[in-house]
């Protein structure tokens, strides 16, 4: 037996499961897929959608960008953010999945993805990271409606690939870096946020839509 160990394999492993896990995850689901953002501009102020809806986004705040996991990447650096215009591809559905490619040093609480504002007459879905765990925001009557993953680690300044599906009706799973990082037993409901934009980096935590939780990464 030969044990070979050398400095970054662990994380090259990691990256090589998540690109897996991401490929795998886009071609399952691209016959519904609703919106898909490269981020691989070079500059300027538009973030295109890759998908035939043409969802495309409006970035903030001189979020620029950047070498990212695959090509390009957005870079957030914790005061911008984009907005995709509402549109009634967004509207919910009993399914839905969201999946991103993140990287960040902050512990902060951070917003990922959110489509309508934290309000309990504009209920919402959203994603974001506590520092400790990933929340994905169910229907707010729920005993539950903040539903975690387990506890982890995604603020180690390394490039991560997050997941959640969620079923209406059904307990959602989490992933990161294409294992499965589940731990609630809680049910998710849809929301009917139909009247709000998608916003990325940054979330909205009351009726007056005030932006925080800016996204540092």
């Amino acid at each position: 037996v030969v044990l070979v160990s050398f400095p970054g394999a662990q994380k090259k492993a990691r990256l090589a499961q998540g690109l897996q896990f991401s490929d795998s995850l886009r071609a399952s689901l691209q016959a519904d897929m609703v919106a898909w953002w490269t981020f691989d501009e070079t500059s300027g102020a538009v973030a295109k959608d890759n998908y035939f809806n043409q969802l495309h986004g409006t970035v903030y705040g001189g979020a620029t960008f950047i070498k990212g996991i695959i090509n390009n990447a957005l870079s957030f650096d914790g005061n911008d953010y984009m907005i995709v215009a509402n549109n009634a591809s967004l509207y919910p559905t009993n399914e839905m999945t969201l999946s991103a490619w993140v990287k960040t040093s902050s512990s902060a609480q951070q917003g990922i993805m959110q489509k309508g504002s934290n309000c309990m007459v504009h209920p919402d879905k959203f994603l974001y990271y506590s520092g400790t765990h990933l929340i994905l925001r169910s229907f707010s009557p729920d005993p539950l409606y903040y539903i975690p993953s387990t506890a982890i680690v995604l603020h180690d300044g390394s490039w991560h690939h997050i997941a959640v599906t969620a079923i209406d009706g059904a307990t959602p799973r989490f992933y990161m870096d294409g294992k499965n990082i589940s731990n609630s037993s809680a049910i998710y409901h849809k929301t009917n946020s139909t009247g709000h934009d998608l916003s990325v980096g940054v979330l909205k935590w009351n009726c007056n839509d005030t932006l925080s939780d800016f996204f540092n990464g």
